[in-house]
């Protein structure tokens, strides 16, 4: 058995040329008939010339390529020459005369048959063994070696077998030969650039035929691409990680990133598992491999929107320091030009020829708003569009609140921050709408402020207080007269121990 091995080998070839001398007698006609006289003789050389190879068993449907002393190529062969001997390795040029073409030859590009019994391919290593006796000059031979990576390429149709939400269906890929590190392997085109909060693949199984299957393993990189050009690392959590058969991988949005945006979804191959399966022979019974390395991916999701955020906004809020009294029927009356209250903090600074809004609020639920152009510690100034008289101690806010905000009533914002957001996954126990989930929200900001208004009180014994009562607290040190919920009660040796919580009304 003779295998093709698409060796390009270097050899020296042999050139055996002649020449024979063959004289031609042509007697002179001017000496015909007649007697005595001198006889002239003339030759002519002709020239027979026979090339051998350094191999016998060549292959007829390759060219062979012809060299001079300084490896300039002077000569093409083209396959299955009528006059080239392939399996004695002997070419007979046709002519009788003199060849400079052929003299110049010196070396040639051939391929050649050897028996699978000279040369071994391991497939693990992609290590080609020559053996020695077909190499007569190895300190003057060069072997090089022209090969194709081979592996299977998955129908197109099947590709569809990942995104079909069925666990049934799977892409497999079989390598002869172990993948190289970072070997390119899929890249998902989404259709367009999309906000990505999770990712989810599941590794399939070898499955070699329909009845049986195996477990596999290998590992592999996650790379994003917005314009299919430039491929970027998406975490640390998408590197290297490792799929085994039937095991299913989760990235979500903390492992992807908060606002994730991708096209393009390129999985890399680190390394994969060989599986111990697939020994194939030749005729002679040789193994000339065993084993494959196979990567099935069952199916690869990408969602977006699981993921719904609410925020909730602390409005600035302050109260009136002095009383406004506007009375609406009298056309001579003034309008307040400035608004004094407790404190502007918080509140939007406007900008130069720029006017701000404010809303003064009454005890009806109703609101006066108001426009202002400038900012004191205490005051807002350059106000206009005030048409209602306002108690000393109402509200005075930056907005009106709605399902995403909530006044600030004890001045936390400027110390604890603007805003607290809830984030929901969706999942199967508990789903929210973004109606629900703001709803939520605005409750934890609530509590948050709550647990910012407790205090604690010690009195004396009074059996009268209990859980839920309301109290009010007057400090004149530190300003404050309001009403508190008692929210626990600690009997301490005749003492009460009040936690106190401040609601918002």
């Amino acid at each position: 058995m003779f295998e093709l091995i698409s060796l390009s080998i270097a050899a020296w070839s042999f050139l055996l040329w002649y020449g024979i001398t063959h004289p031609n007698f042509v007697p002179d006609k001017n000496l015909l008939g007649g007697g005595g006289g001198e006889t002239v003789t003339t030759s002519h050389t002709y020239y027979f010339y026979r090339v051998k190879f350094a191999h016998n068993s060549i292959d007829p449907s390759q060219s062979i390529i012809f060299y001079d002393a300084f490896g300039t190529e002077v000569y093409t062969l083209p396959p299955y020459y009528e006059f080239m001997d392939y399996g004695s390795g002997v070419i007979s040029v046709p002519g009788s005369e003199q060849n400079t073409t052929i003299e110049s030859v010196a070396t040639a590009t051939y391929y050649v048959f050897y028996s699978t019994g000279d040369v071994i391919i391991d497939y693990d290593t992609a290590e080609f063994k020559i053996a020695k006796r077909l190499i007569k000059t190895p300190a003057s031979t060069t072997v090089q070696a022209t090969f194709e990576y081979l592996s299977v390429i998955t129908p197109f149709r099947d590709i569809g077998s990942v995104i079909d939400g069925r666990w049934d269906t799977q892409v497999q890929t079989e390598f002869f030969a172990e993948p190289p590190t970072g070997y390119n392997y899929a890249i998902i085109d989404l259709g367009s650039i999309k906000t990505i909060q999770a990712i989810d693949i599941v590794a399939g199984f070898y499955k070699p035929d329909a009845t049986r299957k195996f477990d596999i393993n290998f590992n592999t990189t996650l790379q994003y691409s917005t314009d299919g050009i430039d491929y970027y690392d998406i975490s640390d959590k998408t590197h290297n990680f490792s799929l085994n058969g039937g095991e299913s991988t989760s990235f979500e949005e903390e492992d992807l990133g908060v606002g994730f945006t991708a096209r393009y979804i390129k999985m890399i191959l680190e390394n994969v598992k060989k599986v111990d399966y697939g020994q194939v022979k030749d005729s002679t019974g040789t193994v000339i491999r065993e084993g494959v390395y196979v990567v099935a991916i069952t199916e690869i999701t990408a969602y977006d929107n699981i993921v719904i955020t609410s925020e909730i906004t602390l409005i600035p809020r302050s109260t009136l320091d002095t009383a406004i009294t506007i009375n609406p029927g009298d056309l001579s009356g003034t309008y307040p030009t400035s608004v004094v209250v407790e404190s502007t903090s918080g509140f939007t600074e406007p900008g130069s020829a720029e006017r701000s809004t404010a809303y003064i609020l009454n005890s009806d639920g109703t609101y006066d708003a108001f426009t202002y152009s400038g900012l004191t510690a205490t005051t807002f100034t350059g106000v206009t569009d005030l048409t209602e008289s306002h108690d000393l101690g109402s509200a005075v806010v930056q907005s009106i609140e709605d399902d995403n905000s909530l006044y600030d009533y004890d001045t936390i914002r400027p110390k604890l921050g603007d805003r607290i957001y809830k984030a929901n996954k969706v999942s199967d126990n508990m789903l929210f709408t973004q109606t629900q989930l703001d709803y939520v929200a605005k409750a934890y900001l609530r509590e948050f402020i709550k647990n910012h208004t407790k205090i604690q009180v010690d009195v004396l014994y009074s059996p009268h207080i209990s859980i839920g009562d309301t109290v009010r607290v007057v400090d004149d040190y530190n300003g404050v007269d309001r009403n508190y919920f008692v929210e626990s009660i600690k009997d301490s040796n005749g003492f009460y121990t009040l936690v106190l919580s401040y609601y918002p009304s």
